[in-house]
Protein backbone atom coordinates (compact mmCIF):
# COMPACT_ATOMS: atom_id res chain seq x y z
CA UNK A 1 0.00 0.00 0.00
CA UNK A 2 1.58 3.58 -1.02
CA UNK A 3 1.42 5.74 1.51
CA UNK A 4 -0.52 9.28 1.49
CA UNK A 5 2.28 12.10 0.76
CA UNK A 6 -0.13 14.24 3.38
CA UNK A 7 0.32 12.05 6.21
CA UNK A 8 4.03 12.66 6.40
CA UNK A 9 5.92 14.53 9.06
CA UNK A 10 5.57 17.56 7.71
CA UNK A 11 1.96 17.87 6.99
CA UNK A 12 0.27 18.36 3.49
CA UNK A 13 2.11 19.74 0.84
CA UNK A 14 1.57 22.79 -0.74
CA UNK A 15 0.00 22.79 -4.01
CA UNK A 16 2.25 22.66 -6.93
CA UNK A 17 3.82 25.44 -8.72
CA UNK A 18 3.19 27.64 -4.85
CA UNK A 19 5.52 28.64 -2.16
CA UNK A 20 4.72 27.90 1.50
CA UNK A 21 5.33 31.76 3.45
CA UNK A 22 6.81 31.88 6.91
CA UNK A 23 5.37 34.29 9.33
CA UNK A 24 3.01 36.89 9.08
CA UNK A 25 2.70 38.79 6.33
CA UNK A 26 3.45 42.96 6.82
CA UNK A 27 0.11 44.69 7.30
CA UNK A 28 -0.04 47.49 4.80
CA UNK A 29 0.09 50.99 6.46
CA UNK A 30 1.44 49.88 10.29
CA UNK A 31 3.58 52.61 10.66
CA UNK A 32 1.37 55.36 10.08
CA UNK A 33 -1.09 53.93 11.89
CA UNK A 34 0.87 53.40 14.56
CA UNK A 35 1.92 57.05 14.51
CA UNK A 36 -1.12 58.39 14.15
CA UNK A 37 -2.34 56.60 17.31
CA UNK A 38 0.55 57.35 19.10
CA UNK A 39 -0.21 61.66 18.51
CA UNK A 40 -3.74 61.36 19.21
CA UNK A 41 -3.37 59.70 22.66
CA UNK A 42 -0.62 62.06 23.62
CA UNK A 43 -2.57 64.94 22.25
CA UNK A 44 -5.49 63.41 24.64
CA UNK A 45 -4.18 62.43 27.36
CA UNK A 46 -0.21 63.48 27.44
CA UNK A 47 3.28 61.25 27.34
CA UNK A 48 3.12 60.31 31.00
CA UNK A 49 -0.51 58.81 30.69
CA UNK A 50 0.04 57.12 27.19
CA UNK A 51 1.17 53.47 27.30
CA UNK A 52 2.43 51.12 24.36
CA UNK A 53 -0.23 49.12 25.45
CA UNK A 54 -2.99 52.00 24.64
CA UNK A 55 -1.14 52.67 21.00
CA UNK A 56 -1.44 48.83 20.41
CA UNK A 57 -4.74 48.49 20.95
CA UNK A 58 -5.97 51.64 19.09
CA UNK A 59 -3.89 51.07 16.38
CA UNK A 60 -4.84 47.12 16.01
CA UNK A 61 -1.78 45.76 16.57
CA UNK A 62 0.49 43.93 18.85
CA UNK A 63 2.86 45.58 21.13
CA UNK A 64 5.81 43.03 19.52
CA UNK A 65 4.93 44.70 16.31
CA UNK A 66 5.17 48.62 17.90
CA UNK A 67 8.60 47.31 19.74
CA UNK A 68 10.24 46.20 16.68
CA UNK A 69 9.46 49.68 14.89
CA UNK A 70 10.14 51.54 17.85
CA UNK A 71 12.73 50.40 21.22
CA UNK A 72 11.02 52.82 23.35
CA UNK A 73 8.13 55.25 23.82
CA UNK A 74 10.11 58.33 23.61
CA UNK A 75 11.28 57.24 20.20
CA UNK A 76 7.60 56.32 19.05
CA UNK A 77 6.57 59.62 20.63
CA UNK A 78 9.44 61.68 19.14
CA UNK A 79 8.88 60.12 15.33
CA UNK A 80 4.63 60.99 16.18
CA UNK A 81 5.03 64.23 17.18
CA UNK A 82 8.22 66.05 16.53
CA UNK A 83 9.98 64.54 13.56
CA UNK A 84 6.60 64.18 11.61
CA UNK A 85 6.05 68.18 12.06
CA UNK A 86 9.68 69.52 12.51
CA UNK A 87 9.90 72.24 9.43
CA UNK A 88 13.83 73.24 10.08
CA UNK A 89 16.09 70.21 8.19
CA UNK A 90 18.54 72.86 7.68
CA UNK A 91 19.50 76.47 8.03
CA UNK A 92 19.21 78.70 4.97
CA UNK A 93 22.00 79.88 3.36
CA UNK A 94 20.68 82.66 1.38
CA UNK A 95 23.93 84.98 1.79
CA UNK A 96 22.05 87.49 3.88
CA UNK A 97 22.53 86.09 7.45
CA UNK A 98 19.89 88.57 8.57
CA UNK A 99 17.45 87.21 6.32
CA UNK A 100 18.54 83.82 6.96
CA UNK A 101 18.16 83.96 11.07
CA UNK A 102 14.43 86.08 10.15
CA UNK A 103 13.67 82.71 8.25
CA UNK A 104 14.54 80.65 11.35
CA UNK A 105 12.80 82.62 13.56
CA UNK A 106 9.36 82.42 11.11
CA UNK A 107 9.86 78.87 11.26
CA UNK A 108 9.64 78.85 15.13
CA UNK A 109 6.62 81.26 14.89
CA UNK A 110 4.79 79.36 12.23
CA UNK A 111 4.91 76.16 14.54
CA UNK A 112 3.80 77.56 17.49
CA UNK A 113 0.39 78.91 16.12
CA UNK A 114 -0.13 76.08 13.58
CA UNK A 115 -1.12 73.41 16.84
CA UNK A 116 1.90 71.14 16.17
CA UNK A 117 3.62 73.32 18.85
CA UNK A 118 1.55 71.99 21.96
CA UNK A 119 2.04 68.36 21.41
CA UNK A 120 5.89 69.33 20.97
CA UNK A 121 5.52 71.37 24.21
CA UNK A 122 4.04 69.10 26.40
CA UNK A 123 6.62 66.10 25.19
CA UNK A 124 9.53 68.81 26.62
CA UNK A 125 7.83 69.29 29.40
CA UNK A 126 7.34 65.89 30.65
CA UNK A 127 11.40 64.57 29.68
CA UNK A 128 12.12 65.85 32.38
CA UNK A 129 11.05 63.25 34.04
CA UNK A 130 12.44 61.09 31.98
CA UNK A 131 15.90 60.74 31.23
CA UNK A 132 16.15 58.43 28.64
CA UNK A 133 13.66 61.01 26.60
CA UNK A 134 15.67 63.96 27.14
CA UNK A 135 18.52 62.42 26.25
CA UNK A 136 17.29 61.40 22.58
CA UNK A 137 15.55 64.73 22.32
CA UNK A 138 19.10 66.45 23.46
CA UNK A 139 20.59 64.17 20.58
CA UNK A 140 18.04 64.64 17.91
CA UNK A 141 16.02 67.70 18.36
CA UNK A 142 18.21 70.78 20.46
CA UNK A 143 21.50 70.19 19.42
CA UNK A 144 21.47 69.58 15.44
CA UNK A 145 19.10 72.70 15.42
CA UNK A 146 21.08 74.69 17.71
CA UNK A 147 24.44 73.91 15.93
CA UNK A 148 22.96 74.23 12.38
CA UNK A 149 22.02 78.27 13.55
CA UNK A 150 25.51 78.21 15.12
CA UNK A 151 27.41 76.76 12.08
CA UNK A 152 25.21 79.82 9.70
CA UNK A 153 26.61 82.89 12.17
CA UNK A 154 30.39 80.95 12.33
CA UNK A 155 30.00 81.14 8.46
CA UNK A 156 28.41 84.65 8.17
CA UNK A 157 32.03 85.70 10.29
CA UNK A 158 34.12 83.88 7.78
CA UNK A 159 32.46 85.83 4.75
CA UNK A 160 32.31 88.81 6.30
CA UNK A 161 28.83 89.49 6.98
CA UNK A 162 29.42 89.27 10.74
CA UNK A 163 32.33 91.05 12.64
CA UNK A 164 34.85 88.52 14.64
CA UNK A 165 33.21 88.63 18.56
CA UNK A 166 29.94 87.26 18.04
CA UNK A 167 29.37 84.13 20.71
CA UNK A 168 27.63 81.76 17.36
CA UNK A 169 26.67 79.68 20.25
CA UNK A 170 24.35 82.18 21.93
CA UNK A 171 22.34 82.83 19.25
CA UNK A 172 20.31 80.00 18.91
CA UNK A 173 20.15 80.19 22.50
CA UNK A 174 18.40 83.56 22.08
CA UNK A 175 16.02 83.24 18.93
CA UNK A 176 14.45 79.57 20.34
CA UNK A 177 14.38 81.16 24.25
CA UNK A 178 12.88 84.86 23.58
CA UNK A 179 10.08 83.32 21.98
CA UNK A 180 9.64 80.02 24.23
CA UNK A 181 9.61 82.98 26.90
CA UNK A 182 6.79 84.79 24.71
CA UNK A 183 4.66 82.28 23.80
CA UNK A 184 4.46 80.85 27.67
CA UNK A 185 3.93 84.55 29.46
CA UNK A 186 2.23 86.08 26.69
CA UNK A 187 0.09 82.77 25.30
CA UNK A 188 1.25 83.92 21.71
CA UNK A 189 3.90 83.64 18.86
CA UNK A 190 5.90 86.99 17.88
CA UNK A 191 4.48 88.75 14.97
CA UNK A 192 6.95 89.57 12.14
CA UNK A 193 7.31 93.00 13.03
CA UNK A 194 8.55 91.47 16.44
CA UNK A 195 10.91 88.69 14.94
CA UNK A 196 12.40 91.08 13.04
CA UNK A 197 13.08 93.39 15.80
CA UNK A 198 14.72 90.40 17.58
CA UNK A 199 16.96 89.24 15.07
CA UNK A 200 18.00 93.25 14.44
CA UNK A 201 18.65 93.02 18.23
CA UNK A 202 20.86 89.75 18.21
CA UNK A 203 22.79 91.10 15.38
CA UNK A 204 23.25 94.62 17.11
CA UNK A 205 27.22 95.59 17.38
CA UNK A 206 27.76 92.52 15.00
CA UNK A 207 27.20 94.10 11.17
CA UNK A 208 30.26 94.94 9.50
CA UNK A 209 30.43 99.01 9.08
Amino acid sequence: MTADPSATAGGPTAPSGTRSRRGRPRTAGLDARVLSEARRAIEEQGYQETTIDQIAARAGVSKGSIYRRWPTKGVLAYDACIASSDALPGVIDSGDIRADLLAVARLTAAAQTSGSDEVVTQILADAARDPDLMEMLRTRFFRPRSDAIARRVELAVARGELRPGIDAQLVPAVLNGAQRYVKGVRERALDDDELERLVDMVLTGHLPT
